[in-house]
């Protein structure tokens, strides 16, 4: 009886300790894991966010890849007259670029056009002086490849939604190496996919990357520490590079840039501040100009970023090409090189010559450097 008793009570001493361990917890379930987001493109982030939508509109990343059917893409500020001599519209499944700097050519077979050994194939608008209007280079072709078969690899910085698959073709054209969901840097390449923020836009949200590193992705090119030149012109885009070894290095691109705005050219309604958030004289407002690069309407852009990085046109004569270098610092010694030895990287300064030759040509490089050396000290 004894024994019984103590058996009885030893189970229920079992059972209580049992219930009370089990208290609160929740029986576990299988792991079911986040489903994965899809693109569902810019006209979906429209519908919210149809104010940054239209200033994306009139930026160049929403026209880095453009499809052709049968005619030229409408751009909003430049026009690309016909295709590479020889076709004709027909011909062109994509155009690569055409809204600011220069356009480039994909067959319908998926492959950049380049012709033979002769042929000019690549558009370059015309190189102007925006503060006076003088055209120093008219609109042209020029060789791209010439001679050369070459596929279009460009997608993880011209496409949104890239997958980087060299035995996947979009559209099974050979040419075209891997997929993508949208042409152009489009809403989801910077923020990610969207379509989890759209079913529920309050608890989801999207990536918000405002680190320099996210725009030199794209805006980098080559060797850490090393801003390739071919030339006697900085290649283009290295944005990232530039600044990295500038005196700007500590702000990001988004402290002076709006990321959603064209920095080539204003309009009225959504951009006039040709997506400037900031001038230089919010911070450098000690730096005053000297009053006849004042009445002349010559900023601080035109001597710190002067247009030393080649996209398309350019004048080797003049030191002037199409995009503004982001190295800002002027080195005064009228010694002092711009490039390597060998041409293929450039020192992280401006030299004089290219900071006022643009103007100045008849100028010697030595009285260059006298009027720079102290110039904002005056």
């Amino acid at each position: 009886m004894m024994k019984r008793l103590f058996l009885v009570g030893v189970g229920i001493m079992i059972v209580a300790l049992a219930f009370i361990l089990g208290v609160g917890r929740v029986a576990p379930v299988a792991a079911q894991g986040d489903p994965v987001p899809d693109f569902v493109g810019k006209e979906a982030c429209a519908t919210c966010h149809a104010d940054i939508v239209a200033q994306h509109q009139l930026h160049g990343h929403n026209w880095k890849l453009n499809r052709v059917e049968g005619a030229a893409p409408d751009y909003p500020f430049t026009e690309v007259p016909n295709p590479p001599e020889g076709y004709t519209w027909d011909d062109i499944s994509f155009v690569i670029g055409g809204f600011a700097y220069k356009a480039r050519f994909i067959d319908q077979n998926g492959f950049i056009i380049t012709g033979d050994a002769d042929s000019t194939t690549q558009y370059n608008f015309p190189l102007i002086d925006a503060r006076t209007g003088e055209v120093i280079v008219e609109a042209g072709w020029v060789p791209y490849n010439a001679g050369k078969e070459t596929p279009y690899n460009c997608g993880s910085c011209h496409t949104t939604g890239y997958n980087h698959d060299p035995n996947a073709h979009m559209d099974d054209m050979p040419g075209l190496i891997g997929l993508w969901e949208e042409e152009g840097i489009q809403c989801e390449e910077c923020h990610g996919p969207g379509s989890q923020h759209v079913q529920n836009p309050i608890r989801v949200n999207m990536r918000v990357d405002r680190a320099s590193e996210a725009c030199g992705q794209c805006h980098y090119r080559g060797a850490e520490g090393v801003i390739e030149s071919k030339g006697g012109f900085i290649d283009h885009h290295e944005q990232y590079e530039e600044i990295a070894t500038a005196p700007h290095a500590a702000l990001e691109c988004i402290d002076c840039h709006n990321p959603h705005q064209s920095v080539k050219y204003a309009e009225p309604a959504v951009n006039p501040n040709q997506g400037m958030r900031v001038t230089c004289t919010s911070c450098h407002f000690d730096n005053e100009n000297l009053e006849k690069h004042e009445a002349a309407g010559v900023t601080c852009v035109e001597c710190h970023m002067p247009p030393m990085v080649a996209s398309g046109a350019r004048s080797p004569e003049r030191l002037w090409a199409d995009v503004r270098a982001h190295l800002f610092q002027i080195n005064t010694d009228p010694t002092a090189p711009q490039f390597n030895e060998d041409g293929t990287a450039v020192m992280p300064y401006i030299t004089v010559e290219y900071a006022c030759k643009r103007c100045h040509l008849g100028l010697p490089v030595e009285a260059m450097a006298s009027i720079a050396t102290g110039y904002h000290d005056r």
